[in-house]
C-alpha cells in the first residue's frame, strides 16, 4: 500500500503544446508480506519502507488551439494530454524498519504512457 509521497516536482514547456515535467523525492510504503525463512516454513514481515524515486515525463498538450478558439483558459498548460512517465527508484538508498524489505534490493524502473486533464484556477 502506497503512503504519502514527498515529492519536488517542475513543468517547464518545451515548445507551444509539450512541456517536460521532473519530479524527485521519496516514496513511502507499508507492506505485509510473507517471506520465505527455509524450504518449509515462511515467515510474516510487516513494516515501512521509504525509497528515492527520480521521474521525467514528457508531455504533449493536444486541442490547445481548439480551446483557446473557444475562449476557453490556455494558460499554464490548461487542457488535455498525452505522457510517456518514466519512473527510476535505485536500491541504494532505501529506509525501511525491517533487515531485508521485499523489494529493497532491487532497482525499478518504470515507463507508463498516461492520459490526463490539467485544470489551474
Amino acid at each position: 500500500m502506497n503512503g504519502l509521497e514527498q515529492m519536488f516536482y517542475s513543468e517547464h514547456k518545451i515548445a507551444q503544446s509539450f512541456t517536460l515535467r521532473w519530479k524527485a523525492g521519496f516514496l513511502n510504503s507499508y507492506f505485509n508480506s510473507l517471506s520465505r525463512v527455509s524450504p518449509w516454513g515462511f515467515k510474516r514481515v510487516r513494516g515501512f519502507q521509504s525509497k528515492l524515486n527520480f521521474g521525467i515525463e514528457p508531455r504533449y498538450y493536444y486541442k490547445l488551439k481548439k480551446r483557446s478558439a473557444k475562449s476557453k483558459k490556455t494558460a499554464n498548460n490548461n487542457g488535455s494530454f498525452f505522457a510517456l512517465r518514466a519512473s527510476f527508484q535505485p536500491a541504494w538508498i532505501s529506509i525501511s524498519n525491517v533487515e531485508n524489505p521485499p523489494d529493497g534490493k532491487y532497482n525499478h524502473l518504470s515507463l507508463v504512457p498516461c492520459f490526463g486533464i490539467r485544470r489551474t484556477w
